[in-house]
């Protein structure tokens, strides 16, 4: 499940280092899903799009079900809040992330899933709208770069 590649990833700090000196041009790395981008200083707005940028170069129409329009849907990056939903000893528990969004399936409205980046583990999300009472929107996963997971909306 998504802890035990969580932990592969933290066991592993060599690897990731070397990602991150690796220019986010998309490329042989980013074949596997579950390479993530991790930076080694904190991101801007600026660096988030060109990582987007580079893994969808001369890719424009990439598949997924529900006919997003990329020159339509991709937002500039700016930061948000999620809500992780957890299940911990068969107790629920809410934790609140910080992320990118990088795509709305439907710009400017509360509806439709959104992609978002998080820095902390280099990998890009679903999330989308809760519950009437939720503060934020809500998580629904990890998926490892951004073709892959605009593929899983």
């Amino acid at each position: 499940g998504m802890t035990s590649v969580r932990e592969g990833i933290r066991r592993k700090p060599k690897a990731a280092s070397k990602i991150a000196e690796r220019p986010s041009s998309g490329g042989p790395l980013w074949n596997n899903p579950w390479t993530c981008y991790k930076s080694q200083r904190s991101m801007n707005s600026e660096d988030v799009s060109g990582l987007v940028l580079g893994q969808i170069a001369g890719r424009e129409s990439l598949p997924n079900y529900h006919g997003v329009d990329l020159s339509r849907c991709l937002v500039p990056p700016r930061r948000m809040q999620v809500i992780n939903g957890s299940v911990r000893n068969g107790v629920s528990e809410d934790s609140t992330e910080t992320v990118w969004l990088v795509l709305e399936e439907e710009p400017g409205r509360k509806n439709g899933y959104k992609i978002v980046f998080n820095e902390q583990i280099g990998m890009f999300g679903l999330a989308t709208r809760g519950f009437e009472s939720d503060a934020h929107p809500v998580l629904c996963g990890y998926y490892g770069d951004f073709p892959t997971t605009l593929e899983a909306m």
